[in-house]
């Protein structure tokens, strides 16, 4: 039987989609959805709290930036733990160093043990790459037509929303992603594809194109008809908070005041690339029809003047 760890949410939340949770030995502490994953040894820890980092975003922000600029790591690994686990592959990721332990690092530093197992790098740049990254992480554990199963069954989901992963309906409602506010970060990579599945159309990016810093001026220029707070890894009651931040920096610019914000749980629905992103499209899809998301916990309308 394969024995996985997994070191980003996406693949753990791929693995419970696969109906292999018994094959996870081991995580991430940031693998922390689905709720009911029962408690499996940690084996890299973020350098950051998550409570300090919801608390002074602006602060948070400098200190990630200069740790990187800097060569330094945002990740702590426990080689212990993780040769101890006998891993036979090991999920990680090299496209951001602020989500997650490279995983160069991880095969630098079993290889430095003499451990030996498969390191698969999930580095996603669109939703079609996201989809794509099922079958690959069914492959690693003899279980790929599965991975195409779940696939199918998610690119099902999207097209009865507005036409597939492209967004082939008309578009709605112009809808800015952030998934950060002090600085404004828009949504990028899959983030776009999301927005265009649920009917809307995304502002000042493309599908691909990685998530950017932005100005409040250009968000305001944008004139966005929805703007999604989702902080990328923080939960829905910091993501209320973001909003509101969000909104009393707007002073100068009245109209943000009056564009509808919704927040979403930034651990869940946009940032990991995983089949969650399609219950996302879907609670998006009936904000932007005017309805509040039926069964959807982890996401909130706020309003003006809100405590």
């Amino acid at each position: 039987m394969t024995r996985a760890v997994s070191l980003v949410p996406s693949a753990t939340d791929i693995v419970v989609a696969l109906g292999a949770i018994d094959l996870l030995v081991g995580i991430s502490a940031d693998c922390d959805q689905p709720e009911a994953l029962a408690p499996r040894p940690v084996v890299t820890r973020p350098m950051l709290d998550a409570a300090g980092v919801a608390e002074d975003p602006a602060g948070s922000d400098a200190a990630v930036r200069d740790q990187i600029e800097s060569g330094g790591l945002l990740y702590s690994l426990d080689v212990e733990q993780l040769v101890a686990l006998a891993p036979d592959v090991v999920f990680g990721q090299d496209e951001c160093a602020v989500c997650a332990l490279p995983s160069s690092e991880v095969t630098a530093a079993l290889v430095g043990r003499g451990v030996h197992c498969e390191v698969v790098s999930l580095d996603p740049a669109d939703l079609e790459d996201v989809l794509a990254t099922f079958a690959t992480v069914g492959r690693h554990l003899g279980l790929e037509a599965a991975g195409r199963a779940l696939a199918a069954s998610c690119r099902s989901r999207l097209q009865a929303l507005t036409g597939g992963p492209a967004g082939g309906g008309p578009a709605r409602r112009r809808v800015a992603v952030l998934d950060w506010v002090d600085p404004i970060y828009l949504a990028g990579n899959w983030v776009p594809d999301v927005v265009r599945a649920a009917g809307g159309e995304p502002v000042l990016t493309r599908p691909g194109a990685r998530s950017r810093r932005i100005t409040l001026e250009e968000l305001t220029g944008a004139d966005p008809d929805l703007v999604v707070i989702a902080p990328c890894g923080l939960d829905l009651e910091a993501a209320v908070a973001a909003g509101h931040q969000l909104r009393a920096s707007a002073g100068e610019w009245p109209a943000l005041r009056c564009t509808p914000l919704v927040a979403f749980d930034g651990r869940v629905w946009f940032s990991r690339p995983g089949p969650r992103l399609v219950d996302g499209a879907e609670a998006l899809a009936a904000w932007l029809a005017g309805e509040t998301p039926p069964g959807h916990v982890g996401t909130r309308a706020i309003g003006e003047g809100e405590p």
